[in-house]
């Protein structure tokens, strides 16, 4: 390794020896500039912590001064908003009161009023249903007997047709039986 010096020593330096020394030159004074900004970044960070908890300290007092006032105007405005609200009430009470009484009257006259339309409603369903069930009934009978006539028309074309085909009962001998 060649040690760079600021004058030429005991002979010429090639230039790959100087290109070295330069190389060396140019990474240390970027490590110094590197450590000089960071030294610089932590003295800017301390000075900023300091303003803050110094803005903070500040903040905190305003807050407190303010704080003290807004308690004492609180206990003010309770002191007279209680006083509204008792008065309030007393109206408000009152006529509730009479609200009410009105109301329950309306929605007892109204529940009649339901209840009859109910009623009413119920019985106009239930003789419509008894009706449809009436028709059902009708319809279901008619299936019915439909399906008993198709049957029956069915079993005397068979009957009829077992007594045309039957052999005479005097023919029956074994040898004249059906093989399998």
């Amino acid at each position: 390794m060649v040690v760079c010096t600021g004058g030429v020593a005991s002979g010429m330096l090639k230039q790959e020896d100087m290109e070295m020394c330069l190389q060396e030159e140019k990474q240390k004074a970027e490590q110094a500039v590197e450590a000089a900004v960071q030294a610089q970044a932590g003295r800017v960070k301390e000075a900023v912590l300091e303003a803050v908890q110094e803005e903070r300290r500040r903040g905190q007092q305003q807050e407190a001064g303010l704080r003290a006032e807004l308690e004492a105007e609180r206990r003010r405005d309770r002191e007279s908003l209680e006083q509204a609200i008792r008065e309030a009430l007393r109206d408000q009470n009152r006529v509730s009161k009479e609200v009410l009484r009105e109301a329950v009257e309306e929605e007892r006259q109204a529940g009649e009023r339901r209840l009859q339309e109910a009623a009413l409603k119920v019985r106009e369903e239930l003789m419509d249903y008894m009706k449809e069930q009436k028709r059902l009934d009708q319809v279901t009978r008619k299936q019915t007997l439909s399906s008993v006539e198709l049957f029956l028309s069915c079993a005397q074309r068979q009957i009829a047709g077992l007594l045309q085909d039957s052999p005479p009962a005097e023919e029956d001998t074994p040898s004249s039986s059906p093989s399998l």
